[in-house]
């Protein structure tokens, strides 16, 4: 049966590359240079880890937790560790509003401080169950404290009425991208690897 980690709070490392892919076919015409997209709905994050070279005892303990994730049958938690806090007030006890379809672009909330203004500001992570969503606008609360958010990537289901929105710390669920991991060593027994992950959908 497959397991779901939190990321080691142990295990630190130095660069974290983010790439946010959505599924859009794009035709250019080879006479008019006219350009043509298609959107398939389809967005995923994925994430390239990489970690400084280490001593053996050191890196033993990486080594061993990314064996754990067996090839990508077993996943983690993980979110951008340089973005954990929400740059905006994030005034309230925010929880999802209403009906919130997989596939919407927006998410509707409510519990934020009645007419907050700047509860979240654009480029902000929140979670929602475990989908990790970046805000694109910034965020103000009305005067019955609810608000629309716009998020990436679309929802990634239908998130049901009083939900915890996680504002602080989000994180999604990831998968190794492929099935290998790469374990270096040299000369002066220094221990090194980098790992790519997926978005576990």
């Amino acid at each position: 049966m497959a397991t779901t980690y939190d990321w080691p709070a142990g295990i630190c490392f130095t660069d974290c590359t983010l790439t946010a892919r959505s599924a859009v076919g794009v035709a250019t015409s080879p006479y008019s240079f006219a350009r043509e997209t298609q959107d398939w709905g389809g967005d995923r994050w994925s994430m390239s880890l990489q970690f400084l070279r280490q001593p053996r005892a050191d890196a033993a303990i990486l080594e061993a937790f990314l064996l754990k994730l067996r090839g990508g049958v077993n996943k983690v938690r993980l979110g951008d560790p340089w973005c954990s806090l929400v740059r905006g007030s994030k005034d309230g006890t925010p929880l999802s509003a209403g009906m919130n379809v997989a596939g919407a672009t927006t998410l509707n909330t409510k519990g934020w401080t009645i007419s907050a203004t700047g509860v979240l500001l654009q480029n902000d992570y929140i979670q929602v169950e475990d989908s990790l969503y970046r805000v694109l606008d910034d965020v103000d609360a009305d005067g019955g404290g609810n608000a629309t958010i716009e998020v990436w990537p679309r929802l990634r289901k239908a998130h049901a009425e009083g939900l915890t929105i996680t504002t602080d710390n989000a994180r999604g669920v990831f998968a190794l991208a492929e099935p290998t991991v790469t374990f270096s060593r040299n000369a002066i027994e220094l221990f090194g690897t980098q790992v790519d992950l997926v978005e576990a959908l």
